[in-house]
């Protein structure tokens, strides 16, 4: 199954690695009795929010012996996705970036607490050097004071 390309586009090029919403090899399907139905072979894949079409796409190598090649890309008459809407795709956004949002939220939230105790330190420093230097004012010999 391929998402989002047009059967020409399949054609020429295959479908993108980025496209293929479902893969599976089938050995072989042979219908016990030609009046049975054909065999039906269900697909399911994780389906991205919004709407997508979707192709798909049978012995894309031509490897099978056929006697109808025409009939290996099959496009879905309608368009597949999600019965929310934008709703799927704002929760799909959401879930998609809330994670590095709160580890950079928290990044910066501790610089800036960090910085916040650093500069409370320095004014704590600061005025202790203020109190000392002005305690060292009062004397009156300068050649007693080792630092």
């Amino acid at each position: 199954m391929c998402v989002d390309q047009t059967i020409k586009e399949i054609k020429k090029r295959g479908c993108d690695e980025d496209s293929v919403a479902y893969r599976q090899l089938i050995e072989a399907i042979m219908p016990s009795d030609l009046t049975e139905d054909p065999p039906q072979i269900t697909l399911l894949y994780m389906v991205e929010a919004g709407s997508h079409d979707i192709v798909v796409v049978v012995d894309p190598d031509n490897v099978i012996v056929e006697t109808d090649e025409s009939n290996n890309f099959v496009k879905v008459d309608k368009k597949m996705g999600s019965s929310w809407g934008l709703l799927d795709v704002g929760v799909e956004i959401i879930a998609k970036y809330s994670v590095p949002v709160i580890i950079l939220g928290a990044t910066f939230a501790l610089i800036g607490v960090a910085g916040v105790v650093m500069y409370g330190r320095r004014m704590e420093a600061l005025t202790q050097f203020a109190e000392k230097s002005s305690m060292l004012a009062n004397f009156h010999d300068d050649d007693d004071i080792v630092f």
